[in-house]
């Protein structure tokens, strides 16, 4: 589909110019009385308008692909070291909760590195800007999961938030581990 999509995009035009030949065959009169020197100019107008919106929409698509690969020759290997650092943290979720929660403070910085290249990213195709935009929001929470954990889930922190249970944590992080995984295959499938 993608293929024939400038020629969807074409359907408008064509739509438009034929509403407006119905028109314009409506309210003439005469047909002795059509210019088509001012028939053609229009069209020729609105072919141009369509050419330079194509043009632009071109580059604006080429720019982005560029961004995408440029992003995938920088940071590929922190994606991929990313989710083996979320797949250590699973794996320690299921043993002692201490030494979980001890990792799970070491790895935030790991993890803020990737979602600042994320966010520093300009132009990014509209499905990995969906998938960083959801990184930094679970990056955020879980962060802030991590900061407020409580051992028996009671009682606030000094900022007033609801303490995190081990379980909460770890769900945040398996889910955490689908979206870098999304973002995994979309930067493998990615081809210039």
């Amino acid at each position: 589909m993608r293929k024939y999509e400038f020629l969807l995009n074409g359907i408008p035009f064509v739509v438009l110019l034929a509403v407006a030949a119905f028109v314009g065959a409506l309210y003439t009169t005469e047909f002795r009385e059509l210019q088509w020197e001012t028939l053609a100019a229009g069209f020729f107008g609105l072919l141009g308008g369509y050419a330079a919106y194509f043009g632009a929409r071109t580059q604006h698509m080429a720019e982005t692909l560029s961004n995408a690969m440029s992003f995938k020759l920088k940071h590929y290997d922190a994606v991929i070291n990313v989710r083996k650092e979320i797949n250590v943290l699973i794996d320690y979720s299921n043993g002692s909760e201490e030494l979980f929660i001890e990792n799970c403070i070491y790895s935030r910085r790991r993890f803020d590195s990737l979602a600042l290249a994320l966010t520093d990213s300009k132009c990014l195709p509209t499905k990995m800007f969906e998938i960083s935009s959801s990184f930094a929001q679970q990056i955020n929470e879980w962060r802030s999961a991590v900061d407020c954990y409580a051992p028996e889930g009671i009682g606030e922190d000094i900022y007033g938030r609801e303490p995190a249970t081990f379980a909460d944590i770890s769900r945040m992080l398996r889910n955490l581990d689908r979206t870098v995984w999304d973002l995994q295959e979309y930067l493998t499938n990615l081809r210039a």
